[in-house]
């Protein structure tokens, strides 16, 4: 799946939510995980009248040649973007991360790239992932 047709559905999805009655008007937000989270920063940059804020976790290859890969796009961004990186990720390599962070700056966008040290893609989801360090449960018993 390309990212050009995937802006065609998020459009026609603000479309229909705009038609709703039960549909507050304005602005919106957006996410995606892994292969969607090009999605989310690619569509803030499609519609930046419609989506404020959008934020891609462990997202893949966010810096390619891809059409509308959403370093080519950043500028255009009116919102913030929140893009969260594993340190272990093969689909989105540390070197990856830091051309994007030189161009979310040179781009002046506003939010942040958080990079997560030791865990792997997939970590953001239970039983998720892989850690390099277990965290302590909610219970407290390890």
């Amino acid at each position: 799946m390309t990212i050009p047709p995937v802006m065609d559905d998020i459009g026609a999805m603000l479309a229909f939510a705009e038609q709703q009655k039960e549909v507050k008007s304005g602005a919106v937000g957006c996410h995606g995980y892994c292969m969607s989270g090009p999605y989310a920063l690619a569509a803030a940059a499609r519609y930046p009248e419609r989506i404020a804020a959008a934020a891609s976790f462990y997202g893949t290859w966010l810096v390619s040649e891809a059409e509308e890969s959403p370093h080519f796009s950043l500028g255009k961004v009116k919102g913030e973007l929140y893009i969260a990186c594993a340190e272990h990720d093969n689909l989105a390599p540390l070197p990856m991360v830091e051309e994007l962070r030189t161009l979310f700056g040179r781009a002046g966008t506003a939010g942040e790239i958080e990079l997560y040290p030791g865990v792997h893609h997939g970590s953001c989801f239970r039983n998720g992932g892989v850690t390099t360090s277990r965290p302590p449960s909610a219970t407290g018993s390890g």
